[in-house]
């Protein structure tokens, strides 16, 4: 059996996908299969595709229908025991994949640390660094791991995933929805058996001036933000009774939340706030219980306390004092106080 899948979409990246396909291509060690999807993809993008005769990589074409869809397509087809994911327009070092392999062990989620490449080609530590220095430094019965691997990025490059693990709970990116990969993220974290971490950066990042990009961009998209927030919390809330699981959950989301917010166009600003805390009352109310900060996580007491603040808008429900049990098919009035 082909030991890692390593899946990529492409739609309009044109050069920049040949350089990150041989980046892929060139790892060193592990038998691989490459799924390419061309997602609606240009002419441009495609000559870069069928430029590269390697019988490890498999074309598929679909319409433009997402980079979730094509995601999800992918991980339909793919024979590997292990999951990697790259984007198109960024590199992994040839000993990236062959190192996390090394590293995993028994664990079914492998996660590693990789380099951000601003558009001045300096180069630096991807923001997640010292998190999983943290998370490497602990053993592996220690309860914090599993909470700052939910902290690390959710960046799809960051991590290789056991297909078993995949399969046992049917993990899948959100279809039409932009910011998929904290639901993807938290998923596997709360699922896997296991937490690994490899020691050796194995993807960089690239931020482009004039290359668009989601994370980017300021207009309404950032919305989305929310719809995926809720999707995670409603995914993972039998696991959140775990106050430290709940924690760096509400936290890794906040971040997304409290960013989308402050880059969003200004005119957005109060719709999207108030979006936030529909959002909230919406949600399993055990996620207004904000559980306290432990002092390894202090340097996150800002966004701790950004979070708090949001959590005692005055129009969601009181923080409950015991979580109530809800009954199925129960749902919450958006806003209590009103009358219908």
């Amino acid at each position: 059996m082909t030991r890692i899948t390593a899946i990529t979409t492409c739609y309009r990246e044109g050069p920049l996908l040949g350089p990150a396909l041989r980046s892929v291509l060139a790892q060193q060690g592990p038998e691989l299969e490459v799924l390419l999807v061309a997602d609606g993809a240009d002419a441009a993008t495609l000559a870069e595709a069928e430029g590269l005769c390697d019988p490890r990589l498999r074309l598929l074409r679909q319409a433009n229908d997402g980079l979730s869809s094509a995601r999800n397509r992918a991980l339909e087809q793919a024979r590997g025991d292990w999951i990697c994911f790259l984007d198109a327009d960024d590199l992994r070092p040839p000993w990236a994949l062959a190192r996390m392999l090394a590293a995993a062990g028994p664990a079914e989620l492998v996660l590693c640390p990789g380099h951000l490449s601003e558009p001045d080609d300096s180069l630096h530590p991807f923001y997640d660094r010292a998190l999983l220095d943290q998370l490497a430094a602990r053993p592996s019965d220690d309860p914090l791991r599993r909470p700052l691997a939910q902290l690390s990025e959710p960046q799809s490059a960051n991590k290789l995933i056991r297909r078993s693990l995949i399969a046992r709970h049917r993990l899948r990116f959100p279809n039409g929805h932009f910011f998929e990969d904290i639901l993807f993220h938290t998923l596997a974290v709360t699922h896997a058996r296991g937490l690994a971490v490899s020691d050796s950066p194995g993807f960089t990042y690239h931020r482009r001036h004039g290359h668009r990009q989601i994370t980017g961009g300021a207009d309404t998209r950032r919305f989305d933000t929310l719809a995926v927030t809720r999707m995670t919390l409603q995914r993972v809330a039998a696991e959140a009774r775990d106050p430290l699981l709940r924690l760096s959950v509400l936290l890794s989301c906040a971040r997304l939340i409290q960013w989308s917010e402050s880059v969003i166009a200004h005119p957005h600003r109060a719709a999207f706030r108030d979006m936030t805390v529909a959002m909230l009352a919406l949600s399993d109310p055990i996620y207004r219980v904000l559980p306290a900060l432990p002092e390894p996580l202090a340097p996150l007491a800002p966004l701790h306390d950004w979070l708090s603040g949001l959590l005692r808008d005055p129009r969601l429900p009181p923080h409950p004092q015991e979580i109530p049990h809800v009954r199925p098919g129960f749902r919450q009035r958006l806003w209590p106080q009103r009358r219908a």
